[in-house]
């Protein structure tokens, strides 16, 4: 029997072949959701999917944790969840080991990252910050062993448009082993602190492989100053696929 794929296009392989090919086809939603898995303290972070120049201070750490469920017209949907903890190690650096996993149709996939981020200029209030963020991840789908596949650096700049008011702005690359192919990353967005418990971010990312980016809204709520955050997101993938992205997240800093 024929069915639609993501592309819209008819599709005559095995139900199987069907099934690993609907797992690709979500790739890029899964990476729209582990995307937002570094955060920096008191910039923009989750619910964002863009970057921020921010860096936690020497000895200070985070717990960051969510889950999501995405979904594209006429496929099955798909859930992932990630846990993520990180602590500044002095020098305008900070360090995070993130594990995730989503599962789709009956499939599941896991993967293990080590990100990092280096602030490349001194903290400036009312100003622009640049910091350079890199990671390296393995993954690992049903049957399989876990095998490194990812590797990324983005160029990652903040300013303050005023008191309430940041520009975040990314442009990176990534590098898929699997694939044996290179990919040029970009996101900006906008995060509003309407009070001072609740911010409304606004942002659109994309990569050069697809012409399909995103657009995402999302809220950020303090219910503890300094210690502890909860957040919500979603998103929609332009183009042909029209998939939709929806996280709920919490922040905790020790």
């Amino acid at each position: 029997m024929n069915t639609t794929t993501l592309t819209g296009r008819r599709d005559t392989r095995q139900p199987e072949q069907r099934r690993a090919a609907r797992m690709a086809a979500c790739a890029s939603i899964v990476a729209a959701v582990c995307t937002t898995v570094l955060v920096g303290p008191a910039h923009a972070g989750r619910p964002m999917a863009t970057e921020d120049a921010g860096t936690l201070p020497d000895g200070d750490c985070e717990v960051e944790s969510f889950v999501g469920r995405a979904r594209a017209p006429g496929e099955p949907r798909l859930s992932a969840a990630s846990v993520q903890i990180g602590c500044g190690v002095g020098n305008r650096n900070q360090v995070a080991l993130a594990i995730s996993g989503s599962r789709l149709d009956g499939l599941s996939a896991q993967a293990v990252a080590v990100l990092g981020k280096t602030r490349l200029t001194a903290p400036v209030e009312q100003g622009t910050n640049y910091s350079l963020a890199w990671g390296v991840s393995a993954e690992r789908q049903s049957g399989q062993t876990l095998k490194h596949e990812a590797s990324y650096l983005t160029a990652v700049m903040s300013m303050d448009l005023s008191d309430d008011l940041i520009w975040h702005a990314n442009l990176g690359w990534t590098h898929s082993k699997s694939e044996s192919m290179s990919t040029t990353v970009w996101a900006t967005g906008l995060e509003y602190a309407t009070s001072p418990t609740l911010d409304l971010t606004a942002e659109i990312h994309g990569n050069d492989r697809e012409n399909q980016p995103w657009l995402q809204v999302g809220a950020r709520w303090t219910v503890v100053a300094d210690k502890f955050l909860l957040d919500t997101s979603y998103g929609m993938q332009t183009g042909a696929v029209k998939a939709r992205l929806f996280t709920v997240g919490l922040h905790y800093f020790f």
